[in-house]
């Protein structure tokens, strides 16, 4: 009965210390992305890939909500080295506004996001891709739902 009780509370205490390991993100397709605003009349998702000329970008692809006026990007890069040098131009342009970041680091991610008086902005590297999005304050947990939503 002994042995019964200690196996049961190894098993708990193992499951317990998995569920706290949440470092680790997946990493978004292209297809992933156009496949979950499919549908969905306030979004007209399209091609970016020409947004970043010189980083090795195999695609980008942005979704953007017309009736609310903002847009979220993601970019697949072929490298994770062209996706972190992204990730830096573009949080070097970014943090000069932001009052307050929050930054959140994984074992394969890096999530910064912030506000100035009217702006939200949230960039995050997984692995070879970036998600940026852009939007008034207004809409800034629709955003986070969204983002979270696509496992960003």
């Amino acid at each position: 009965m002994k042995k019964l009780f200690s196996f049961v509370v190894f098993l708990l205490l193992l499951f317990s210390l998995a569920g706290c390991v949440t470092g680790v993100k997946t990493a978004l397709t292209s297809e992933n992305f156009q496949n979950y605003f499919d549908g969905n009349a306030s979004f007209l998702v399209g091609d970016m890939t020409y947004q970043c000329e010189g980083f090795n970008v195999i695609s980008g692809i942005a979704a953007d909500n017309i009736e609310k006026g903002y847009a979220l990007e993601l970019y697949v890069f072929g490298d994770e080295n062209s996706a972190l040098s992204m990730y830096n131009e573009t949080l070097d342009i970014i943090s000069q506004f932001v009052k307050e970041p929050i930054i959140e680091n994984g074992d394969n991610y890096t999530k910064y996001s912030g506000s100035s008086s009217s702006t939200f902005w949230a960039i995050i590297k997984v692995e070879n891709t970036v998600l940026y999005c852009e939007t008034s304050k207004g809409n800034q947990e629709e955003v986070l739902k969204i983002v979270k939503d696509l496992g960003y």
